[in-house]
């Protein structure tokens, strides 16, 4: 039996009408691209306009997404810590971040979530974190003296 079996209770979002969201503020930007140019231009910038302009809650369209922004401790802690489950990690970044981080920690939702940051919390502990450095500190600058010698390309494991 795996983990993601024994973790992976059946939960059903379903996703949006564009339309139904159309009650909160914000401005969701131009057809396709909506927003995205402006994001990727000045990320804070944006963000810092239209919270000005709408309040800490608005609409916008990003990536092809209409989204919503929450901003605040408040809504930081609404989402971050989702007692009632209402917000997937899943469906808010999987779009985006699932090719690189496939299945990573971040992407995945409640108690699999936990059971998967419970395993890999042994490993994050003071002692095997001092290990680690400890083997870095004596890795790392032997591998770039090497490196630098044989004109080689760094690597950062064990060949």
């Amino acid at each position: 039996m795996s983990m993601q079996s024994v973790a992976s209770p059946v939960y059903s979002f379903t996703k949006p009408r564009r339309n139904s969201l159309t009650h909160i503020p914000g401005d969701e930007g131009w057809p396709l691209i909506g927003k995205t140019l402006e994001v990727l231009a000045d990320p804070k910038g944006q963000v810092e306009r239209q919270s000005k302009k709408y309040g800490l809650v608005y609409r916008s369209h990003l990536f092809g997404e209409t989204s919503l922004v929450l901003l605040g401790p408040d809504a930081n802690e609404l989402v971050l810590f989702d007692q009632a489950k209402q917000f997937s990690s899943t469906l808010g970044w999987g779009a985006i971040l699932e090719l690189l981080f496939p299945r990573g920690l971040m992407l995945l939702d409640f108690e699999e979530h936990r059971l998967h940051r419970r395993a890999l919390s042994v490993a994050f502990k003071s002692g095997p974190m001092k290990s680690y450095l400890a083997d870095l500190d004596t890795g790392l600058p032997r591998g770039w003296r090497n490196g630098r010698r044989s004109r080689d390309r760094c690597c950062f494991t064990p060949r």
